[in-house]
Order: C-alpha cells, then sequence, then structure tokens
C-alpha cells in the first residue's frame, strides 16, 4: 500500500464536502479581514470625536480663561468672542466630517454577504431574501 492521499474523484460526495469546506474557510477569512476594516474604522471615528470634544472643551475654558485675564476691557468681548467661535467651529466641522463619514461606509460586512449570496445562488439555483 501505498501512502499518498487519496483524492476524491469528481463529482463524488467526498469531492463535493471537500469544496464546501474550502468554500466556508475562504468566506471565514473574508469575514476576518472585514471585521479589522470594521475595528479601523471605529478606532477613527472615536478619535475624531474625541478630538472634537476637546476643541469643544477648550472653547469653553477659552471662553471662561478671557473673562478672567487681563484682556483690555474695550476688546474683551470681540477676542473673547472670537476665540470661542473658531474653537467651536472647528469642533463642530470635526463632528460633520465624521458623521458624513459613517454615513458614505458601506455597511459592515458588505463583500462577505455579496460573495455568500453569490455562493448561495450558484448552489441551489434561488436568490436569497
Amino acid at each position: 500500500m501505498s501512502d499518498a492521499p487519496r483524492r476524491a474523484r469528481p463529482g463524488s460526495l467526498s469531492s463535493l464536502l471537500n469544496g464546501l469546506v474550502a468554500l466556508l474557510f475562504t468566506r471565514a477569512e473574508l469575514a476576518r479581514i472585514e471585521w479589522q476594516e470594521q475595528q479601523e474604522r471605529l478606532l477613527l471615528q472615536m478619535l475624531l470625536v474625541g478630538m472634537a470634544l476637546v476643541l469643544l472643551l477648550a472653547a469653553l475654558v477659552a471662553t471662561l480663561l478671557f473673562v478672567a485675564l487681563l484682556t483690555p476691557e474695550a476688546w474683551r468681548g470681540a477676542v473673547m468672542g472670537l476665540l470661542a467661535l473658531l474653537l467651536a467651529a472647528s469642533g463642530i466641522v470635526l463632528l460633520l466630517w465624521a458623521r458624513r463619514r459613517v454615513a458614505q461606509t458601506a455597511p459592515a460586512f458588505a463583500c462577505t454577504l455579496q460573495e455568500v449570496r453569490k455562493d448561495w445562488q450558484a448552489i441551489s439555483g434561488k436568490d436569497l431574501p
């Protein structure tokens, strides 16, 4: 007897099962890659929101500090208001940018679901609902 592994005959049940297992492994790998992409997007979104909140908090602190500092009384309101508006506008722009990025990204696991639908149609000849 030889020690060489036996290969499944094309069209046999063993060949079909081997193909299905290989297909499942491929889809699992695709899902893992998409999971990593989702984690990276979430981290970026959290950083953007964090930066926006820091800028908005800095706007509040700057407003309070300007009241207490040595700003000439004639210019106190204008300088304080300008700095507060600048920081608040920066924070709002970052929040709107983060919101737009979320709205423009594809749904999670879209590629995996599309490939599973193709596989199902190829195997069964029917479309998934």
